[in-house]
């Protein structure tokens, strides 16, 4: 399932108190999320108020592992997306870490979710997206490529070819990807 589990208590969640509108809208985004993700088993996410911070629980053969995905303003309104392990001692997001529990496909679901979510709120921000290695970046083309059609409904995406950004098409590696809504 790609909602989360109470729409109507995520904000009272992470100690935000709201109004009836951003209730309506908590509960409208996870709908939203439901159509595009209809078929992606995601985790659980809370978001924090501004919804650039999110975060879940992965769950496998390694353990419960805490992650975060964040979107960092770079200048204008692009967004960095930024995701990986949370490291507890050191207070921050570890990038670079596998953590081979099984759950890849699941982890990628939720990450998606978190950008339909960050968009609903954020409808002018231009998100940036790369992985930490190029495996990494190949991993996240593989997962657009395989849900173009449906991502292409609501989001125009870009890819950095050559030295050119260029809208995404299958078939080639790119090395960044862009990603804004449709209007």
């Amino acid at each position: 399932m790609c909602s989360y589990p109470d729409a109507l208590g995520l904000s009272l969640c992470v100690g935000v108190k709201v109004d009836l509108r951003m209730r309506l809208a908590v509960i409208f985004a996870a709908f939203l999320v439901n159509l595009i993700c209809m078929n992606l088993n995601a985790y659980s996410v809370v978001a924090d108020s501004s919804y650039k911070e999110f975060y879940f629980f992965s769950s496998g053969p390694k353990g419960v592992i805490k992650k975060i995905v964040l979107y960092e303003k770079q200048e204008g309104e692009c967004y960095n997306l930024a995701f990986g392990e949370w490291e507890e001692f050191n207070q921050r997001i570890n990038t670079i870490s596998l953590s081979n529990n099984n759950d890849r496909n699941r982890i990628i679901a939720t990450v998606a979710h978190t950008v339909v979510d960050f968009m609903e709120f954020h409808p002018d921000a231009i998100v940036f997206a790369k992985g930490s290695t190029p495996a990494r970046t190949r991993l996240y083309q593989m997962a657009i490529s395989m849900h173009l059609q449906e991502i292409c409904k609501r989001f125009e995406i870009n890819g950095y070819y050559k030295g050119k950004w260029e809208l995404f098409t299958r078939g080639k590696n790119y090395s960044a990807f862009t990603l804004t809504r449709r209007k």
